[in-house]
């Protein structure tokens, strides 16, 4: 007996079609386009979310900044600059320092633990508080600079370090400055009459009267 052994014949293999791949890629192309559309939304709504992060943390430190330069306008009594539909023009501290010496012969004086910044510009002033007199008292700033070049070497006090700062001051009315006068007086000075009467003390130069001393209309 004898065995056959001849080796079987398997089917052919086949591959893909042209269809098929054709079919494969039209798949693949709408798959990563769909993916990437996805991708796009995703990067859109992340930028849009930063622009409202970054648009609230402005207002944010906006609105402190602006709260604290309100709180600080009425220090001595001083009223706002201007007020409009869309802008308000306020003066806010912006340096501070106690006086501890006086030039000899010039309206100089040196400021003592002075902390902010103190400049000599065109709407720089300040406002002087008198312990004896119980005011404050508006001047402008004229000239700033340290105490060799402004004269004044040293605090009043014996054995005192020199000052800071060295300010020149000078009075409103010989500059020919006057108080700001608020929008709020000017339109309502002829319709109610405690306004009228602080209108008339701004305009001639004074300080309004502080908030406790105004009169409510009844």
């Amino acid at each position: 007996m004898t065995a056959d052994r001849s080796p079987r014949v398997r089917g052919s293999r086949r591959g893909f079609t042209l269809i098929e791949l054709l079919v494969s890629l039209v798949l693949g192309v709408i798959v990563l386009s769909g993916v990437v559309q996805m991708m796009i939304v995703q990067g859109k709504g992340y930028r849009k979310q930063r622009e409202v992060i970054d648009v609230r943390e402005t207002a944010r430190e906006a609105a402190v900044l602006l709260s604290w330069d309100l709180r600080q306008s009425a220090v001595g009594g001083s009223p706002l600059e201007a007020m409009s539909a869309v802008t308000v023009v306020l003066r806010s501290p912006r340096g501070l320092g106690t006086i501890c010496a006086k030039h000899a012969t010039l309206a100089r004086y040196g400021l003592w633990k002075t902390g902010g910044n103190i400049f000599a510009g065109a709407d720089d002033s300040a406002l002087v508080y008198q312990l004896g007199r119980d005011k404050w008292t508006p001047l402008k700033i004229t000239a700033v600079g340290t105490p060799a070049a402004m004269g004044v070497t040293a605090c009043a006090w014996p054995g005192a370090r020199p000052p800071d700062v060295v300010v020149e001051f000078a009075e409103l009315d010989k500059q020919g400055l006057h108080t700001p006068i608020p929008l709020w007086m000017e339109r309502n000075r002829g319709k109610i009459p405690w306004v009228k009467e602080e209108y008339d003390r701004v305009k001639g130069g004074k300080l309004p009267t502080i908030a406790g001393d105004i009169p409510h209309p009844k």
